[in-house]
């Protein structure tokens, strides 16, 4: 498994393929409070479904530290359209993560498996390592876009837990979970 980056790198890397991320700079560098709420990278085409998902877990694992649940705002912004409609309104899908998928908030690391890319849908293992040092596996399914506002852009459609074990097989076997 490769280490998903860190949020500081992945987020460094990614000022050029959202502008708009360049006054939000790094994680340790939170906006000033006057500023909006919202964390306003958004899904590109030029990202990659492994892109995706760290840049996901990079806002996850930085929740606390960005305050207001941008951490989470930024998630949001690459859940699918279908997602969004599923998981209802921003503070509902905050909920949601806060209560179901704590694990991802403030985590101390997170390894991501192999892709295994069918057609228009992507599948990622990780296994994330929470802030009392257990380890949580978990699949990202994302699909790339295929009309609307961001076409042609990989989206999360849901991400599920995982035993450990499927997680960690350098050939994770994801049709059994």
């Amino acid at each position: 498994m490769r280490r998903a980056a860190s949020s500081v790198t992945l987020l460094s890397l990614l000022l050029s393929a959202s502008p708009a991320l360049a006054k939000f700079g790094r994680p340790e560098a939170a906006p000033p409070a006057e500023e909006s709420a919202r964390v306003d990278l958004l899904p590109s085409p030029n990202l990659t479904p492994r892109q995706v998902v760290e840049v996901q877990l990079g806002g996850l694992g930085a929740n606390t530290e960005w305050g207001d649940n941008r951490g989470i705002q930024l998630a949001y912004n690459f859940a699918s359209p279908e997602n969004q409609a599923m998981t209802g309104p921003f503070s509902r899908f905050a909920a949601m993560v806060t209560q179901g998928y704590g694990s991802l908030l403030d985590h101390r690391d997170a390894d991501i498996g192999p892709i295994q890319v069918r057609g228009g849908e992507a599948y990622l293992p990780v296994i994330v390592t929470d802030g009392q040092g257990q380890q949580h596996g978990f699949v990202w399914v994302l699909r790339r876009q295929t009309r609307g506002r961001f076409a042609d852009c990989w989206m999360t459609d849901a991400v599920f837990r995982a035993p450990l074990a499927a997680a960690r097989s350098d050939e994770a076997q994801l049709d059994h979970i």
